[in-house]
């Protein structure tokens, strides 16, 4: 090697002997960069007078004329080699386990009840789902309840709406419909999780894995799974909306950020409007925690109106309706009712959701509530969540903590009981009155959800490694959470998530009582005795038949 201001001898420099299987050393003319010619060997002098440096000392020899080698053996493939094809690359092993775990949320989804149909959400997704969707475009529905200002019905256009209607188009049975969008549900946080972890750059492969398992399979989603899909949908989409804005810190666009993080909330859908605003805090505290600099800046101009953009479709309507809407919410419940099971203790289990308490069909709500194995494991990874919270090592744990204790206030806000705060009474009056949309206050629950399970996820990798705790202790560890995790989901794989009364369809003597109805003219039917749900000897579908 040539070294800078330093000339070799007179002398050739010899090249050092090789191994007689390697190829013979032979000069190859290098051009210079930035000058139209060689500078090397008897160029060299000519350079240094120009005031250029030459890029090899004239000493080291005239270089030959450039020419290639003569072909040996094998070295190089012949020339008329027919062509083939590039043989595919090896599969990714992290993307194959991640979908065989998507594929086994799908097999638990289709283990609930199978060939059952289920009282989820509305009836009428499951019977004429095209027909609904036709109602959905208007406010008043004179088909029911001696006609009816639809509530939030305009929120299934997009996404559950259209999805029910595809597979009411291809001809698939009612309950794999609903099976696959049970299915859909879960994978959705699953890799929602996965993927904020990854750009939150915490955890590793296995750990990752466990944290999207139990936010997926949360007390909180598999009580409401079965009963409610669509208050699930909201906290499954929650980390998507996330997930651009936590990589504008690694270098991403923030105007493509803001873009695809309101198209995550325009994908959340409208039809519960309390639920769909529970993915929003956690996002706005993501932006405005950013070190302040040009990209929060950019953040801050587009991401609020990409949003209101992203859910113009359903705000506009929702105006709408409580302009002519009756204050119907006062007559069917009360912060009395909704917040009584809001304690401390119960928004970090993700068991305040009321319903489970008074409603005997709810076989997970009620297995959460009254199986002392099951809250136990549900302790074991609240615990582990605030373990890891609790440590100064965690990455992004400014972004964490505040959403949680935001979470928890939201969640418990208008409780009534030991725990009480100052200023209750003031909460509970606004709750029952301008604030009553906001009424179920259990619906926030993601805000808790959602570091808890990042927790979960720190925890287990940072106690889990031998080096930090000793080999025994992680080992125990590892087991301890993998338990917990899977002993806390045990509704879902002891088929509990659909609800008591699921039926193969809806009998076809209504049917005919429908269709009869309909020929004989425009008056409207009264369906007696009453009942508050649709109940029934053959099934609960919560809905009325002859409605749908």
């Amino acid at each position: 090697m040539a070294l800078p201001r330093r000339t070799p001898g007179s002398a050739a420099l010899r090249a050092p002997p090789r191994a007689p299987a390697q190829e013979r050393l032979r000069r190859v003319a290098v051009p210079r960069h930035g000058c139209c010619c060689p500078a090397l060997g008897a160029l060299a002098d000519r350079c240094r007078r120009a005031g250029r440096r030459a890029a090899l000392p004239p000493a080291l020899g005239v270089v030959g004329p450039a020419r290639a080698g003569p072909a040996r053996g094998g070295d190089v493939e012949r020339r008329d080699r027919a062509p083939q094809e590039v043989s595919p690359g090896v599969l990714n092993p992290w993307r194959v386990r991640l979908v065989a775990w998507s594929a086994a949320l799908v097999a638990l989804a289709f283990a609930q009840a199978p060939g059952q149909v289920a009282g989820d959400t509305k009836l009428d997704l499951v019977v004429d789902p095209g027909a609904f969707l036709g109602r959905a475009l208007h406010l008043w529905d004179a088909s029911g309840a001696y006609g009816q200002v639809q509530n939030q019905a305009y929120g299934y256009l997009f996404p559950m709406g259209p999805f029910f209607g595809l597979g009411d188009l291809v001809g698939l049975p009612p309950w794999v419909v609903q099976r696959l969008w049970w299915s859909l549900v879960l994978v959705v946080a699953f890799l929602g999780v996965v993927k904020l972890l990854g750009a939150l750059r915490i955890g590793v492969g296995w750990t990752r894995v466990l944290a999207a398992l139990a936010y997926a399979l949360s007390p909180r989603i598999l009580t409401i799974l079965g009963a409610s899909s669509i208050e699930a949908w909201p906290a499954a989409l929650a980390p998507w909306v996330l997930v651009p804005l936590v990589l504008v810190a690694r270098g991403k666009d923030p105007r493509r950020a803001a873009l695809w993080s309101a198209v995550a909330v325009a994908c959340v859908g409208g039809v519960n409007a309390a639920a769909t605003f529970a993915v929003i805090p956690m996002a706005a505290w993501c932006i405005w925690s950013m070190p302040a600099g040009p990209r929060r800046r950019v953040l801050l101009t587009w991401w609020p109106p990409a949003v209101l953009l992203a859910t113009a479709w359903w705000l506009a309507p929702l105006f709408l309706l409580g302009r002519y809407s009756p204050p119907f919410l006062d007559y069917i419940e009360s912060i009395a009712n909704t917040s009584f099971a809001a304690t401390t203790t119960d928004a970090l289990r993700g068991t305040t959701n009321w319903v489970a308490y008074v409603d005997p069909s709810s076989q997970a709500g009620q297995a959460f509530l009254s199986d002392r194995l099951l809250a136990l494991n549900v302790a074991v990874v609240v615990t582990l969540g605030l373990l890891g919270l609790a440590r100064a090592d965690l990455p992004s744990r400014r972004l964490l903590v505040p959403p949680l204790l935001l979470g928890l206030v939201m969640v418990t806000a208008g409780h009534l009981g030991s725990t009480t705060g100052w200023g209750s009474d003031t909460v509970r009056a606004l709750l029952d009155g301008s604030l009553a949309p906001l009424r179920n206050t259990h619906k926030f629950d993601v805000l808790v959800r959602l570091p808890l399970v990042v927790g979960l996820c720190h925890a287990c990798t940072v106690l889990t490694r031998p080096r930090v705790v000793g080999k025994v202790a992680a080992a125990a560890m590892v087991v301890v959470s993998v338990t917990g995790v899977v002993g806390a989901s045990s509704p879902a794989w002891s088929a509990q998530t659909a609800p008591r009364g699921t039926f193969n369809g809806v009998p076809d003597y209504w049917r005919e009582a429908a269709t009869w109805l309909e020929a004989e003219g425009n008056g409207r039917a009264l369906l007696t005795p009453a009942s508050t749900f649709g109940r029934y000897v053959w099934g609960r579908t919560n809905d009325e038949p002859l409605q749908a």
